[in-house]
């Protein structure tokens, strides 16, 4: 807790139930990213979702934050890939359009599905 807001960080899920691929943020096991909102400095950070997996050919975390157009990346590393999809959305962001900010789309949630293969 910083100021009364949250900050949560990426870690590796310890119920054996999850898949092996699939990383969880620690807030509530789902893909939310909070950002600190710290008025003083005049800063306002939003919430976008990120779908995070692993590249079973190279190994590389691939992290895509849907409904915003060149927001993906990958890295070797959760923290490096953390730190790379913060700097692509600020980029992709910062490049909007402010009226096109105003469109994006808003998280509602994830819901996993089961069929049989």
């Amino acid at each position: 807790m910083l100021h009364g807001y949250t900050v949560t960080t990426l870690k590796k899920p310890t119920d054996s139930s999850c898949p092996n691929n699939l990383f969880q943020w620690k807030h509530e096991q789902s893909l939310i990213k909070h950002y600190l909102h710290i008025p003083i400095l005049g800063i306002v950070m939003s919430k976008f979702t990120a779908y995070i997996e692993r590249d079973p050919e190279t190994g590389f975390y691939v992290a895509v934050v849907p409904g915003i157009p060149g927001a993906h990346t990958q890295a070797e590393t959760l923290d490096e890939l953390q730190k790379n999809i913060t700097e692509v959305v600020e980029m992709c962001i910062g490049e909007m359009d402010p009226r096109t900010r105003k469109l994006l789309p808003e998280f509602i949630g994830i819901q996993q599905i089961e069929v049989s293969v």
